[in-house]
């Protein structure tokens, strides 16, 4: 079982660090860290989405949740009990990398918002 503990940590660090890099990608293209780029009317103005600018500054603390997992995935599984039994700190384990690959794609998605003029 610890080799299936360390292949979902791994993913979900690997789904950290791609979505960070991808975000910053995708941020420069549409030029941060100045205004986002504009190609609409002059109705409306185009601010940063607070979730992609959180994601793009903080972003790397999101490693700390496959180290904490990996945590609490551990000691169950060397004792007979703990918060959560094995399997489902498991099941745990591989929807969290999911999560934050959409986390990270409605960020890229979606890096402005517009605010009426």
């Amino acid at each position: 079982m610890s080799r299936t503990i360390t292949l979902l940590a791994l993913a979900q660090a690997a789904a950290v660090i791609c979505g960070f890099f991808g975000l910053a990608i995708i941020l420069r293209h549409h030029g941060y860290p100045d205004e986002p780029f504009q190609a609409g009317s002059s109705f409306v103005i185009y601010h940063w989405s607070p979730f992609t600018l959180f994601l793009r500054r903080m972003g790397m603390i999101l490693l700390v949740v496959p180290l904490a997992w990996t945590i609490f995935a551990v000691i169950p599984e060397r004792r007979a009990h703990y918060i959560l039994p094995h399997t489902l700190w498991l099941y745990i384990g591989a929807i969290i990398p999911f999560v934050m690959i959409m986390m990270f794609f409605y960020a890229i998605f979606h890096p402005c918002i517009a605010v009426p003029n």
